[in-house]
């Protein structure tokens, strides 16, 4: 049976207080991967303490990056606790502390998740059963790493 990402993490799935932020090629062409690949001025937390128009994130929750691989799988690339929310559109409005518990996780965890649609940010609680390890890496991904085939 395949084990799921939240065997590893043992996050709590109750009370919505975890939030998973799926990161994606935006409007604009940028690429999330690329900058969880170059980390300059750590560029990859800038997708996770951006707020649009509505509100996804409150203070006292933790957030699960996410980020599309070529494949269409995704890579764990974060995970932190919100511990401000400014509640400015269009902004950096969050502020987020990364839970250094998981730093020898992210970006070694390769999952499968249902499917995403336009919605960047879901409910832990409501998927955490259907995001699959697809495969764990030996050491964090790069531009030189090969997935295993899906299967």
């Amino acid at each position: 049976m395949a084990k799921k990402l939240n065997e590893i993490l043992n996050l709590s799935v109750e009370n919505n207080k975890v939030k998973v932020k799926f990161n994606k090629v935006n409007s604009d062409g940028c690429d999330p991967l690329e900058d969880y690949l170059d980390n300059t001025n750590n560029a990859y937390w800038d997708w996770l303490t951006w707020r649009g128009k509505r509100n996804n994130l409150n203070v006292g929750q933790i957030v699960i990056g996410m980020t599309m691989l070529p494949s269409r799988l995704y890579l764990l690339t974060g995970i932190g606790k919100v511990t401000g929310n400014s509640h400015i559109e269009h902004t950096h409005a969050y502020q987020i502390e990364p839970l250094k518990e998981y730093d020898n996780l992210i970006g070694k965890i390769i999952v499968k998740t249902p499917t995403i649609g336009r919605m960047y940010f879901r409910r832990f609680e409501a998927i955490a059963e259907k995001l699959v390890i697809h495969e764990i890496l030996d050491k964090p991904y790069s531009r030189t790493t090969v997935e295993k085939p899906i299967s």
